[in-house]
């Protein structure tokens, strides 16, 4: 889709929550500056001042009797203290409806956030970002963790 060039990268996080009979770990993440080749360019033309990536990598356990659906299932995240929120961005991403973890399986679960670059560099950078995963949905886009969500701040 473009170029990337890494601005910051955490991994090995091991932070969990339980959502029922689902585990949320938030294992890492990586934030890095985008630039679209000439095909993705018009996906991308409302980015004035560049493009920053902010791709985040979960592990879910499944210990429930339903598959949990990643083409479905999403994330928020809260930029500069709470006071904006962006939604992943799904076309981002290559998960289709058969991309399932199974009841008694773990999987990865990756999601991907496109922030202005000004914004980033003048008011999000160095500032906590939350991040809210879920609720967790099956793969017929029923909501199988009760409306709970996994919340955690990514680390510096």
């Amino acid at each position: 889709m473009g170029e990337k060039e890494m601005i910051k990268e955490k991994s090995d996080i091991g932070d969990s929550e339980e959502l029922g009979d689902y585990t949320v770990e938030l294992d890492g993440y990586q934030v890095t500056e985008f630039t679209p080749n000439k095909d993705e360019a018009p996906r991308f033309e409302d980015f004035d001042n560049g493009i920053v990536l902010l791709t985040v990598k979960f592990n879910l356990e499944n210990n429930g009797d339903e598959n949990i659906g990643l083409f479905i299932t999403s994330s928020k995240l809260e930029v500069n203290d709470g006071a904006q929120w962006l939604l992943n961005e799904g076309m981002l991403l290559d998960y289709g409806n058969d991309d399932i973890i199974e009841p008694g399986e773990s999987g990865e679960f990756l999601q991907v956030f496109t922030l202005e670059k000004e914004q980033y560099d003048k008011i999000w950078k160095g500032k906590p970002l939350e991040i809210e995963a879920g609720p967790i949905k099956n793969d017929d886009t029923e909501d199988i963790s009760k409306g709970k969500e996994a919340t955690f701040t990514l680390p510096e």
